[in-house]
């Protein structure tokens, strides 16, 4: 396979502690077709990602949900 994929997200401005688990949704293509989609995310302020799978919905788009713990004072 030597086409990329195509990944399509348009990331929030910011995320705020005390709204509970927030859900990202991500649209990914590929000519050969996608199997899995991974998610990775860490606080604004923070070095360290942490990995998130993507559960399948239609229309070639993936749902990650990343929880609250996640954010730190600044998103």
């Amino acid at each position: 396979d030597t086409q990329a994929p195509a990944i399509t997200f348009t990331p929030p401005a910011s995320f705020d502690k005390g709204f509970g688990t927030q859900t990202i949704s991500v649209e990914v293509t590929d000519n050969k077709g996608v199997t899995g989609a991974k998610f990775f995310f860490r606080p604004i302020s923070g070095t360290d990602f942490t990995e998130a799978n993507g559960e399948a919905k239609a229309n070639n788009r993936w749902e990650f949900s990343v929880p609250e713990t996640a954010f730190d004072a600044n998103g």
